[in-house]
């Protein structure tokens, strides 16, 4: 378990990584299309791994993973099929949208909000 009282921005990246390599065999997924949901998608594409994108707006899920080469999907199908799932959404939407997955014990689940603490 990662110390996240001591996290700074490069052992967040490092616990991440971490994160993913575990997991490699499984699809990553990000839900979110705006800027920082594209970014994560095509950083994550061009380092190899599978990912799925998801988000509210279908047209904007469909924008990147045109860009990106991604997997569009719903978001229900994203969190079954994925192991490591970004949330790359407003903060205003951050809490509700993790309270209404469902999610298993053996999810990784990485929230991208700059606001909310851990």
């Amino acid at each position: 378990m990662v110390d996240q009282s001591a996290m700074t921005d490069h052992s967040t990246a490092a616990a991440a990584t971490s994160l993913i390599e575990g997991r490699r065999g499984f699809p990553v997924g990000v839900i979110g299309a705006g800027r920082l949901g594209r970014a994560l998608t095509a950083a994550l594409v061009a380092a190899k791994y599978s990912v799925q994108i998801a988000s509210r707006s279908e047209e904007s899920a469909r924008r990147v993973a045109s860009e990106t080469g991604a997997a569009i999907a719903s978001i229900l199908t994203l969190v079954a099929s994925c192991r490591v799932v970004f949330l790359a959404v407003p903060d205003g939407a951050l809490g509700s949208l993790a309270e209404a997955l469902p999610w298993s014990a053996t999810h990784g689940i990485v929230h991208c909000s700059g606001a909310l603490g851990l």
